[in-house]
Protein backbone atom coordinates (compact mmCIF):
# COMPACT_ATOMS: atom_id res chain seq x y z
CA UNK A 1 0.00 0.00 0.00
CA UNK A 2 1.43 3.56 -1.22
CA UNK A 3 0.70 6.32 1.06
CA UNK A 4 -0.84 9.45 -0.69
CA UNK A 5 1.96 12.02 -0.19
CA UNK A 6 4.53 9.32 -1.88
CA UNK A 7 1.68 9.05 -4.96
CA UNK A 8 1.42 13.13 -5.08
CA UNK A 9 4.84 13.25 -5.57
CA UNK A 10 4.91 10.04 -8.32
CA UNK A 11 2.24 12.42 -10.04
CA UNK A 12 4.86 15.47 -9.85
CA UNK A 13 7.70 12.85 -11.26
CA UNK A 14 5.63 11.74 -13.82
CA UNK A 15 4.69 15.41 -14.86
CA UNK A 16 8.36 16.71 -15.05
CA UNK A 17 10.72 14.19 -16.25
CA UNK A 18 8.15 12.63 -18.62
CA UNK A 19 5.78 15.42 -19.66
CA UNK A 20 2.90 13.73 -18.84
CA UNK A 21 -0.39 15.44 -18.25
CA UNK A 22 -1.89 15.81 -14.77
CA UNK A 23 -5.03 13.79 -15.73
CA UNK A 24 -2.86 10.70 -17.03
CA UNK A 25 -0.19 10.53 -14.52
CA UNK A 26 -3.07 10.67 -11.83
CA UNK A 27 -4.52 7.91 -13.52
CA UNK A 28 -1.26 5.95 -14.21
CA UNK A 29 -0.71 6.09 -10.26
CA UNK A 30 -4.46 5.84 -9.48
CA UNK A 31 -5.33 8.91 -7.45
CA UNK A 32 -7.99 11.72 -7.97
CA UNK A 33 -7.00 15.13 -9.55
CA UNK A 34 -8.42 16.20 -6.28
CA UNK A 35 -6.60 14.78 -4.30
CA UNK A 36 -3.33 15.66 -5.61
CA UNK A 37 -4.18 19.37 -5.79
CA UNK A 38 -5.31 18.82 -2.26
CA UNK A 39 -2.85 20.53 -0.12
CA UNK A 40 -3.89 19.84 3.29
CA UNK A 41 -3.86 22.36 7.11
CA UNK A 42 -0.89 20.50 8.08
CA UNK A 43 -0.20 20.74 11.47
CA UNK A 44 1.05 24.75 13.06
CA UNK A 45 5.02 24.78 14.32
CA UNK A 46 3.99 26.22 17.37
CA UNK A 47 5.06 26.20 20.90
CA UNK A 48 3.06 23.28 21.76
CA UNK A 49 4.83 21.56 18.68
CA UNK A 50 8.30 22.45 20.34
CA UNK A 51 7.10 21.34 23.30
CA UNK A 52 6.14 17.73 22.30
CA UNK A 53 9.98 17.46 20.23
CA UNK A 54 11.56 18.57 23.19
CA UNK A 55 9.86 16.11 25.53
CA UNK A 56 10.31 13.22 23.09
CA UNK A 57 14.04 14.36 22.78
CA UNK A 58 14.36 14.50 26.66
CA UNK A 59 12.54 11.05 27.11
CA UNK A 60 13.67 9.02 24.03
CA UNK A 61 11.96 5.46 25.30
CA UNK A 62 8.28 7.05 26.26
CA UNK A 63 6.15 7.20 23.97
CA UNK A 64 3.24 9.38 22.81
CA UNK A 65 0.69 8.69 25.95
CA UNK A 66 3.66 9.04 28.47
CA UNK A 67 4.43 12.64 26.65
CA UNK A 68 1.00 13.57 26.71
CA UNK A 69 0.68 12.72 30.23
CA UNK A 70 3.44 14.95 31.41
CA UNK A 71 2.41 17.56 29.60
CA UNK A 72 -1.24 17.70 30.78
CA UNK A 73 0.20 17.45 34.49
CA UNK A 74 2.15 20.68 33.03
CA UNK A 75 -1.07 22.12 32.73
CA UNK A 76 -0.27 22.33 28.60
CA UNK A 77 -3.54 22.55 26.43
CA UNK A 78 -2.84 19.68 23.94
CA UNK A 79 -4.79 16.80 23.25
CA UNK A 80 -3.37 13.34 22.91
CA UNK A 81 -4.02 12.83 19.42
CA UNK A 82 -1.87 15.95 18.54
CA UNK A 83 0.47 14.68 20.40
CA UNK A 84 0.45 11.40 18.22
CA UNK A 85 0.51 13.23 15.21
CA UNK A 86 3.26 15.44 15.96
CA UNK A 87 5.19 12.68 16.86
CA UNK A 88 4.73 11.02 14.03
CA UNK A 89 5.29 13.50 11.76
CA UNK A 90 8.79 13.75 13.19
CA UNK A 91 9.64 10.10 12.97
CA UNK A 92 9.59 10.10 16.49
CA UNK A 93 8.26 6.65 17.28
CA UNK A 94 9.65 4.71 19.73
CA UNK A 95 11.87 1.24 18.93
CA UNK A 96 10.40 -2.03 20.39
CA UNK A 97 13.42 -3.87 21.50
CA UNK A 98 13.18 -7.37 19.35
CA UNK A 99 13.44 -10.66 21.17
CA UNK A 100 16.53 -12.96 20.22
CA UNK A 101 15.38 -15.85 18.60
CA UNK A 102 16.56 -19.01 20.02
CA UNK A 103 18.22 -21.34 17.52
CA UNK A 104 16.80 -24.65 17.31
CA UNK A 105 18.93 -27.62 16.70
CA UNK A 106 22.20 -26.34 18.10
CA UNK A 107 24.19 -27.37 21.08
CA UNK A 108 26.83 -25.42 23.14
CA UNK A 109 28.60 -28.15 23.66
CA UNK A 110 30.87 -30.27 21.78
CA UNK A 111 29.55 -33.04 19.88
CA UNK A 112 31.68 -36.21 20.62
CA UNK A 113 31.79 -38.63 18.32
CA UNK A 114 32.76 -42.22 19.03
CA UNK A 115 35.96 -43.53 19.41
CA UNK A 116 35.33 -47.52 20.07
CA UNK A 117 31.80 -49.28 20.87
CA UNK A 118 29.91 -47.77 24.02
CA UNK A 119 31.85 -44.79 24.05
CA UNK A 120 29.13 -42.15 23.31
CA UNK A 121 25.31 -42.78 23.60
CA UNK A 122 22.39 -40.85 22.06
CA UNK A 123 19.28 -41.47 20.90
CA UNK A 124 20.49 -39.94 16.76
CA UNK A 125 23.72 -42.91 17.17
CA UNK A 126 26.37 -40.26 16.51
Amino acid sequence: MVSLPERRRAVTYLRNEHVVSERRACQVVSIHRSSYRHEGAGLAADRTYAEVIRLSHQYPPWGYRKIYDLMDRELFPVGRERVRLIRRREGLQVVQKRRKKKVLGRSTQRVLRAEHPNHVWSVNGG
